[in-house]
């Protein structure tokens, strides 16, 4: 029923190739219920699938015909294991036949360059027995084993969890499937050319050409994902930028009337207390200590520094949180109001969201101190945590869920970079340091700065 040629075994072979690889590369997808199981009957139909599937013909183009079906296999048992749309599979999918063709490439590649025998380019796709002994399983497993990690470490470091690999631009992924495709068949050719007339060097060259070829489709795909999802991101970073210039024009306002509310508010007590009225003192003390909480105004040198630093004391104050403030607000001209109230806002935020969660009282405080020295002007809010702190690129990771969540720092690093300033997050024994530094531009330079 089976004639048990070279490429008969290589169907099996290059079918735990690419499931390897899919594997690798389907990290970033949901995993479906019962996954373990659904996983070894994706495996096991897989290897039935391909160990069924009949070889009928020698030639380039039939070989290419069965790579492409068991391809698309491995894309329906991928979809019977993860879920997501169908273009996150083909994506993950595509990556993983691309660099098994580049590891199948390095492969042949080492072997024609050392002359290793027919177990690579003339043994495969044939229908003769080939030559196979140590040496070649030691090249073999290195090619692909050094192929693999390679290519997850430069290009799997590019896929988060929680990116979104649902590439609005369909016509650049159709391009780099192009590209493999086309790859893959050229090289079908290539081989069964190359049993009648063999060049050692064009074939080398070829092989260059394959491996360029797919790391292009690779840097095309991934290029893709990147760009998605750096724009994402900018385009929330920029909503949130506009929500909170809206919020700082509602604080100031507010806070001014507040402000002048409470001043009237207290002199109308004591105007009270000092006629032939009377009310209780200790009721009287109470409301002046209220309306004190809100008649409190932070005043720096800075106007928009003033709005956010007096916004987050009346918070901390009624959440048994204290803040203190150091701060030379004056030397913070250079920064538009909307950058202000965004970066020292999200930060205060976050301290405030970690104090919050400290059981000891005398722990609940934030310090913040802002000092010129020399050229250069100096931020930092510190304060302490509990909980422990997962670290990514330098910056804290939020645990919270949701689209809109993880930004503010994001935020803090964005505003830090436009003013050419230097971002460090340190936290160590349960103290969080945030250090922003910033060159002062010259004085003539303040000029040229207009507020957003």
């Amino acid at each position: 029923m089976f004639e048990f040629s070279p490429l008969f075994w290589y169907k099996l072979i290059f079918m735990a190739e690419l499931q390897i690889a899919e594997w690798m590369f389907a990290f970033c997808l949901k995993k479906r219920p019962r996954y373990a199981l659904r996983f070894i009957l994706s495996v096991s139909g897989c290897f039935l699938f391909a160990f069924l599937f009949p070889v009928l013909y020698y030639n380039a183009l039939y070989s290419s015909f069965i790579f492409f079906c068991f391809f698309a296999v491995s894309l329906l048992a991928m979809r019977f294991c993860y879920r997501g749309p169908w273009v996150n599979i083909l994506f993950c999918g595509l990556a993983a036949y691309t660099a098994q063709h580049i590891a199948y490439s390095m492969y042949d590649f080492f072997n024609v360059v050392f002359d290793l025998g027919t177990a690579g380019i003339y043994g495969l796709y044939g229908s003769e027995p080939m030559e196979f002994d140590a040496l070649n399983a030691v090249v073999y497993i290195d090619c692909y084993f050094l192929s693999y990690w390679i290519l997850l470490l430069v290009f799997g470091s590019r896929m988060d969890r929680e990116d979104d690999l649902a590439v609005r631009n369909i016509f650049f992924l159709f391009l780099a499937l192009a590209i493999v495709v086309l790859d893959i068949v050229f090289n079908a050719i290539i081989v069964y050319y190359s049993y009648e007339r063999y060049d050692r060097f064009y074939i080398i060259m070829l092989y260059i050409y394959n491996i360029t070829s797919c790391i292009l489709a690779l840097i095309i795909q991934f290029g893709m994902v990147s760009h998605k999802n750096i724009k994402n991101k900018l385009e929330v970073i920029q909503s949130l930028w506009e929500e909170e210039k809206r919020e700082y024009q509602i604080t100031k306002e507010s806070m001014e009337k507040i402000n002048l509310l409470c001043h009237d508010l207290k002199h109308q007590i004591h105007r009270y207390n000092t006629g032939e009225e009377k009310v209780d003192q200790g009721f009287a003390r109470s409301i002046e200590n209220i309306v004190s909480v809100y008649d409190t105004k932070v005043e720096t040198g800075n106007e928009a520094l003033d709005v956010i630093l007096t916004e987050k004391s009346i918070f901390c104050c009624n959440n048994g949180i204290r803040l203190t403030c150091m701060a030379d607000g004056e030397k913070l001209r250079f920064m538009s109001e909307t950058d202000l109230y965004s970066l020292f806002g999200n930060a205060l935020d976050n301290a405030i969201e970690a104090v919050a969660r400290v059981a000891e009282q005398e722990k609940r405080v934030i310090g913040l101190v802002i000092k010129a020295n020399g050229a250069l002007l100096s931020v930092n809010i510190r304060n302490y945590f509990e909980d422990g702190i997962v670290f990514k690129k330098g910056l804290p990771v939020t645990t919270k869920k949701g689209e809109r969540h993880g930004f503010g720092m994001k935020s803090i690093q964005l505003i830090t970079e436009k003013y050419d300033g230097t971002l460090s997050v340190v936290a160590k024994d349960h103290v969080f340091d945030l250090n922003i530094l910033f060159p002062l531009p010259l004085p003539q330079e303040f000029e040229g700065i207009n507020e957003v």
